[in-house]
């Protein structure tokens, strides 16, 4: 089973409505994540190109290929046609326009050496041919557009496409590469910028990793000496006075990007979860895993609920849990409706009617169990009196009935078949790779095990635990120091796998709830869940979040990058 698939990006389905057309299930794809870093692969395209002619549905970055699951059409003579998404396939640069049915090439739309004013009168320059169906007006004769020498193949074919394609791929390139022009013309404050980026990341790891707070009253650089400025400024001050190099890059940066402020740690806290979560998901991989559940509420009264994975680390050969998410549930509303029934009515009109007589009942008004509740099972006093032999055994045979109706489903069959699986995958078991008793275990996986694998494997661990008589062999002994031999028993190693994976209690989940209740101070109420959730999951995954000192600094640096910034990294 692959977890990665749960947090992959989805495609969208749009619905657009045009002119005497009805188009749906509009598909937008999801464009294709960069192999190196994560980004979308972007283009810069020059300003002067952006022609206020042009629809505003096309690609800013990149081709805008938009898929549908039909097209409009267009009468040509007595047949209707339509553009098709098959044209896309081997023409990375066409684009596609809903609200001018129309086709576009990105590169002569972006790159091309012609003003705006020149591309609407249609002048020529440099004795090039710029044809403007595929820059302002759009092309839309589908009839040829695939034909020989016309369409789509002349226009491919012209020197104007192929000057601006050769530009296009080489801006990509050079993004791909880390060496953009305005990078290679700006390199040495571009470091300057990254160092001073670096700093901040390794100010709000150093304070999240030990479940510090850090914010503050204050916020600015004019006045981190002063009190109340936090333990984020604070530590940043720390660093400027004993890192000479970052103090002289401090006084270079714009006072409109510090990047001091609670949104830009609220930006980096954020990022840093994204990446711990992206690194867990890729660990787990295709490994079997079991989700561990447990809540526990906080002082606000929301119930924080932990969600732990428990898989089988193939690169360590250990059996990990790691922290994937905290979400919350409100239990206010459950609170409330559990105080909506006759029991609590009861009890509270008692005891409003106990302390405003001072009199007690008369004997002779004996009050009668509730008619309406005959035919239900009463866990509880309905206010009868309690010398009533048919009322205490109502309430005997009920809490019994309760009891044993929680045995039932913690001890249940299925429940001890379970049971029984995990201890013939015990090597110190005498049912130990029993097959029968395995089998409930390997049926949970859709699995099957060969019955000659055990056979030898039970033989060659024999034989180990003879000559190793003073050590207890485990299961994970098993993994660890015999993973290479157990390869060539796959069934077998995939059942001793499932064993250790096979979750039988939440203790990761309550050491979750130890670092929320550090992180969740009495000052730090004010903070929504979504930051309370990355800064838990960021302090419980402290040898994850470490990663961001070095490993994966440059991971977080282009992850921040993403969005628009004044100071720019890349």
């Amino acid at each position: 089973m692959d977890l990665r698939k749960w947090f992959t990006t989805t495609s969208t389905t749009v619905k657009t409505v045009m002119p005497s057309t009805t188009i749906s299930d509009v598909d937008r794809p999801v464009t294709e994540a960069h192999p190196k870093d994560g980004r979308r692969a972007s283009v810069t395209a020059s300003s002067h190109n952006d022609d206020d002619t042009c629809p505003n549905d096309l690609g800013k970055d990149e081709p805008m290929q938009i898929r549908l699951n039909s097209y409009p059409l267009r009468l040509f003579g007595t047949r209707n046609r339509s553009f098709l998404h098959a044209w896309f396939q081997k023409r990375d640069w066409l684009e596609y326009s809903v609200k001018a049915d129309a086709a576009f090439c990105y590169p002569c739309r972006k790159f091309s050496a012609r003003s705006a004013t020149q591309i609407k009168i249609g002048q020529p320059q440099s004795g090039t041919r710029l044809d403007p169906a595929f820059t302002t007006k759009g092309f839309h004769d589908w009839k040829h557009a695939v034909e020989t020498n016309k369409g789509f193949n002349r226009h491919e074919m012209s020197k104007e496409h192929l000057t601006c394609y050769s530009m296009w791929k080489e801006k990509v390139s050079r993004i791909d590469k880390g060496k953009e022009i305005s990078t290679l013309l700006y390199a040495e404050q571009i470091q300057r910028n990254r160092y001073y980026m670096s700093s901040l990341i390794d100010v709000v790891e150093f304070l999240v990793s030990n479940q510090l707070p850090l914010r503050g009253k204050i916020e600015a650089f004019d006045h981190m000496d002063e009190g109340g400025s936090g333990l984020f400024m604070s530590l940043l001050e720390f660093s400027i006075r004993k890192d000479p190099q970052l103090a002289e890059i401090v006084k270079t940066i714009p006072k409109n990007a510090t990047y001091t402020s609670h949104e830009i740690q609220n930006e980096l806290v954020a990022v840093m979860s994204s990446i711990v979560t992206d690194a867990i998901v890729k660990e787990i991989g295709d490994s079997w895993f079991t989700v561990k559940v447990d809540g526990t509420r906080d002082p606000t009264g929301m119930e924080n609920i932990s969600i732990v994975i428990r898989y089988f680390n193939e690169k360590t050969l250990e059996i990990t849990e790691r922290l994937l998410v905290m979400t919350i549930a409100n239990s206010a509303a459950e609170c409330v409706r559990n105080l909506r029934s006759e029991d609590e009515f009861c009890i509270l009109c008692d005891t409003v009617t106990a302390s405003t007589k001072d009199t007690p009942v008369s004997a002779k008004r004996r009050r009668q169990v509730n008619k309406n509740l005959s035919e239900y099972v009463v866990e509880e006093t309905t206010g009868a009196n309690i010398i009533d032999k048919v009322e205490l055994r109502r309430l005997y045979f009920s809490a019994l009935d309760h009891i044993l109706g929680e045995i039932e489903v913690r001890f249940s069959e299925r429940n001890s078949k379970f049971a029984a699986a995990l201890a013939g995958l015990d090597p110190e078991n005498e049912t130990f790779l029993d097959v029968k008793s395995i089998k409930a275990i390997m049926d949970l996986t859709n699995s099957t095990i060969v019955e000659t694998e055990c056979i030898v494997a039970k033989q060659y661990i024999s034989r180990i635990k003879e000559e190793e008589s003073q050590q207890m062999m485990t299961t994970r002994r098993l993994l660890s120091e015999h993973h290479k031999v157990l390869e060539a028993m796959p069934s077998v190693l995939s059942a001793l796998k499932l064993a250790v994976t096979f979750g039988a209690s939440t203790a990761m989940c309550e050491n979750s709830f130890s670092v929320l209740k550090n992180v969740f101070t009495d000052n730090r109420r004010a903070m929504n869940h979504t930051r309370k959730s990355q800064l838990v999951q960021l302090a419980f995954e402290r040898d994850l979040t470490k990663k961001m000192r070095n490993e994966w600094k440059d991971l977080v640096l282009r992850k921040f990058n993403s969005s628009t910034r004044r100071l720019q990294l890349f």
